[in-house]
């Protein structure tokens, strides 16, 4: 039998709170909304695709190319947490497949 673990990207083997929050805040900040915290983790994080409109986002799509692109200009911020390497490295060598998911781009996770 296969054995195979799940991990989730953001948050979970990585820490990128503080890149995405930076960045939502400058998101917004550029189409004069200023939102709090709590905000971007209700509707943006938590919330659909669609969820920051109720924060005034009239332009879903721009809003979130200008946002993601503003990711990757933080990306510096994001660190991976203690011990995940190790703990990947010790599943694969014990024969466990590994496998990523997440809702942050792909360009984004290959920088990490």
């Amino acid at each position: 039998m296969q054995k195979l673990a799940i991990f989730d990207f953001d948050g979970c083997l990585v820490h990128t709170l503080d890149a995405w929050m930076v960045s939502g805040h400058v998101a917004f900040k550029r189409l004069g909304i200023t939102v709090t915290n709590k905000q971007i983790i209700d509707k943006v994080f938590a919330g659909d695709h669609y969820a920051p409109q109720d924060l005034g986002i009239t332009d879903i799509e721009a809003f979130w190319k200008d946002y993601t692109d503003e990711y990757q200009k933080n990306i510096h911020l994001v660190s991976v947490h203690d011990g995940a390497i190790e703990a990947l490295a010790e599943l694969r060598s014990a024969g466990v497949k590994v496998a990523l998911l997440s809702r942050t781009q792909r360009r984004s996770v290959d920088r990490v």
